[in-house]
């Protein structure tokens, strides 16, 4: 925001130098953004907006800053009475038709004379570094410098009539500046019966402008959508003063004081006063906020013992009202132009901010730092990823936001919006049209991380991620009816079996021996190979092999399975042995494998929990395969092979178990 220091001059008499002003104004939060210049026998300051603050767009939100750090009283302009509201008789008709107008207040001046705006309003204008035209239009521009509020001047002998809608697709619309836009339904225009007039959020048009020869005016102040105002704005590629402060969050009481000003300088400028009906929409009146402030919270946050009173003084010479005050609280009504102020903590920083943050008062800790941070979260999921990656498992980090027509061609939506009974977080003011949903599932990235890797020749696939996945509690509201879900997602292009042995080596690792499995037939997963994981009767996660239909989408011709667990259930089990480091090393490893015979019809499963029960938990087992001879197939057999890894220091005695257990199934045989 630039501010020349004659301007500022006008609302606060300071006896102080541009370079000790701009100091004052830094040490309240307005850093400047260049060094200070001269422009049209004028120094200029340009101070960066950090704050986003919708009343620093105009000087007089400098110089109201200014006046409360300096003590100095502020000067605002005059402004003139706005005539009485009569919509009906307002000419000409103004329609409204979309509920992005939030408010529009007009007047109409007849028999003006464009000529040169007075050499003062020209001085000033040239020093901000605003074009000069003509008397009317340098008056709008002044009040936008002045307050922060853009104003529009519509030529009346060109406009029959007003009408606020949305734009329809293939309309366009040449700028006063000469630049084409082509525009759409997501845009806001003010057009008559057959075109569009203006680019409302934006920049005005060619055809509707004033010229040497307008005789009427109509002048009005509008306040639109804030996320309209800016999409508009970046898709057409016009970033102008008045784009920049639409697409703040303005009050629409601005609109009030915008037109005021307006009539105000059309008298001292032109000689003409408006009509005697004025034009009104404002069909959400808001009310101003009132906020408590606490003695205890001031203090809290300050870290020293402000009075209220003090704290009352400051607020005051920044605009707020006082409604009422005690011991320990003070009652603060927030003014139209403090937008940005919303809460307790919002005043404590004003009220900090003109105090001086150099006064405040430093200490030492008077409690020693603490010595080490114990987040149980992240910790596991470090030591989910070091056990992973030494189990050859390679890590992604897939993106959060997915495209809900890639969620239909897997099978994965079964309802518009509904996904087991839990409704899909969808994106309201998505960058991007195609990518409108946060993931409701790790799945969808994984198949398409696998199916690059399949495309690139490569063999051997085995992923994982540690990541959120989002779903809405329809029984809460706010920000608590979003959830997040940490999750652990692996997938590998071989069987079922292959996944859920090395599933259950993982498992071990992380202390949880002797999962059991229910069958669960799925939309996702085959019937006869996908399960739901059980442990202490309660569900870790699932686990399947992927039907061909779901994989087939994005070009996987291959055995795909796939299984998703819950962080946090996983860490209830974790934690009375959970220190934050790897319990087991997977390093220096004893490799043996093992082949039992047994019955054609026996379940693995079955011989897998009887070795998790007899091994110490620092053992992995990992099928192998089955095979079957002719011999075998007679006899009715089958062999199946499994590798251990066994500590190197419980190597001799582990192995004793498996071959006790290898001995009874050999007999049996």
């Amino acid at each position: 925001m630039r501010i020349p220091f004659g301007w500022l001059k006008q609302y606060v008499d300071v006896y102080l130098t541009p370079k000790d002003v701009a100091n004052s104004l830094t040490l309240i939060g307005h850093a400047l953004d260049k060094p200070i210049f001269s422009q049209e026998g004028d120094f200029v300051m340009d101070f960066e907006d950090r704050g986003n603050r919708a009343d620093v767009s105009g000087v007089i939100g400098i110089a109201r800053d200014l006046a409360a750090v300096t003590e100095e009283k502020l000067k605002l302009p005059k402004l003139s009475e706005i005539p009485e509201t009569n919509n009906k008789l307002f000419q000409p008709a103004i329609k409204v038709e979309s509920d992005k107008v939030l408010r529009w207040r007009a007047v109409v001046f007849k028999g003006i004379k464009v000529e040169p705006s007075p050499d003062w309003m020209q001085k000033r204008l040239k020093s901000y570094g605003i074009e000069v035209i003509n008397n009317i239009v340098d008056i709008t521009n002044y009040v936008m410098i002045e307050f922060g509020m853009p104003l529009h001047a519509f030529d009346l002998d060109k406009v029959n009539e007003i009408i606020l809608r949305s734009a329809k697709r293939g309309e366009t619309m040449v700028t006063f500046e000469g630049t084409k836009l082509s525009l759409d339904e997501n845009d806001l225009i003010a057009a008559d019966k057959t075109k569009p007039l203006t680019l409302t959020t934006a920049v005005g048009g060619a055809e509707s402008g004033i010229s040497i020869s307008t005789k009427n005016v109509l002048i009005e102040a509008g306040l639109y959508h804030q996320a309209t105002a800016r999409r508009s704005a970046i898709k057409h590629n016009v970033r102008n003063e008045t784009s920049n402060r639409l697409g703040k969050y303005l009050h629409p009481h601005y609109c009030e004081i915008a037109i005021a000003r307006a009539i105000q300088l059309m008298k001292e400028v032109t000689g003409t006063d408006c009509e005697e009906v004025s034009f009104d929409y404002y069909p959400k009146k808001e009310d101003s906020l009132i906020l408590k402030l606490t003695k205890e919270r001031l203090n809290l946050i300050s870290g020293e013992d402000i009075p209220l009173k003090t704290a009352g003084k400051h607020l005051e010479d920044l605009g707020f009202l006082i409604n009422g005050m005690d011991d320990k609280n003070l009652i603060v009504s927030v003014p139209y132009f403090r937008t940005d102020v919303v809460s307790e903590d919002d005043l404590i920083e004003e009220v900090l901010r003109i105090k001086g943050y150099d006064t405040i008062p430093s200490y030492l800790p008077q409690k020693p730092a603490p010595t080490k941070l114990h987040f149980p979260e992240m910790e596991l999921e470090d030591e989910i990823r070091d056990i992973l990656s030494k189990l050859e498992f390679n890590e992604i980090a897939s993106e959060q936001i997915i495209d809900i027509e890639e969620l239909r061609k897997i099978g994965f939506l079964l309802e518009e919006s509904t996904l087991r009974g839990e409704h899909l977080v969808k994106l309201e003011n998505s960058w991007n049209k195609e990518l409108n949903i946060l993931r409701p599932t790790l799945l969808l990235n994984f198949i398409k991380y696998l199916s690059s890797y399949l495309k690139q020749g490569v063999g051997d696939i085995k992923l994982f991620e540690c990541g959120k996945v989002y779903k809405v509690n329809p029984n809460k509201k706010g920000y608590e009816k979003y959830l997040e879900v940490r999750k652990v997602g692996i997938m590998v292009n071989s069987d079922f079996l292959t996944l859920k042995s090395r599933l259950e080596t993982f498992l071990l690792e992380l202390g949880i021996k002797n999962i059991s499995y229910e069958k669960e037939e799925n939309f996702l997963s085959k019937s006869q190979k996908s399960a739901v994981l059980i442990y202490d009767e309660q569900t870790l996660g699932r686990v399947g092999e992927l039907k061909q239909k779901v994989v087939g989408e994005f070009g996987i011709n291959e055995v795909i399975s796939y299984c998703e667990l819950d962080l946090r259930t996983i860490l209830e089990f974790t934690t009375d042995n959970f220190s934050g480091e790897v319990k087991t090393s997977l390093e220096n490893l004893v490799s043996e494998d093992f082949t039992f015979t047994v019955d054609e019809h026996f379940e693995v499963g079955k011989l897998v929990n009887e070795l998790q029960q007899v091994l110490d938990i620092t053992t992995s087992i990992i099928f192998v395969g089955v095979y079957k001879d002719e011999k075998l197939k007679k006899d009715k057999k089958k062999s199946v092979t499994f590798n251990f890894k066994f500590q190197i220091d419980k190597s001799n005695w582990e192995s004793k178990k498996v071959k006790r257990l290898w001995d009874s199934y050999s007999h049996s045989a």
